[in-house]
């Protein structure tokens, strides 16, 4: 159980699908898009600080794609498909945020959600080679 003091980050996940698979209009979208890559970067960012082999990110500006950069810059092949999926999605999700018109919202929400499950799972699969000996 989480202690009042913790968010479970998957909470984001349950809701941009729940907007996705419901949404009528576009600001459910774009919604969907951005909790859909806040899922995935808190989820990332959690794994990568409870590697051993790596320092704590800064929060803060320049944080989202600091953490990118380090997957991509990982020699595990699988580390760097994450980076590359995370890097995706904060482009999405900046789309969302920002952009007055964005015809492919649509699309990209049911995307960002699988992307983000993608990406979830290449973090279980990593982790669960690390602890059969067998880095990726």
């Amino acid at each position: 159980m989480l202690s009042p003091l913790t968010f479970d980050w998957a909470e984001f996940a349950r809701i941009a699908k729940s907007l996705a698979a419901a949404a009528k209009d576009e600001a459910a979208h774009r919604t969907a898009i951005s909790r859909a890559y806040y899922c995935a970067y808190h989820k990332a960012r959690i794994w990568r600080e409870h590697q051993s082999s790596f320092r704590t990110l800064p929060l803060g500006e320049g944080s989202h794609s600091a953490l990118w950069d380090a997957f991509v810059s990982s020699s595990n092949k699988l580390e760097m498909q994450v980076g590359h999926i995370g890097k995706r999605l904060k482009e999405y999700r900046t789309k969302a945020d920002y952009r007055m018109s964005y015809p492919e919202v649509s699309f990209h929400a049911d995307g960002s959600i699988k992307q983000m499950e993608k990406l979830i799972s290449l973090l279980d699969e990593i982790t669960s080679s690390r602890k059969s000996g067998n880095p990726s």
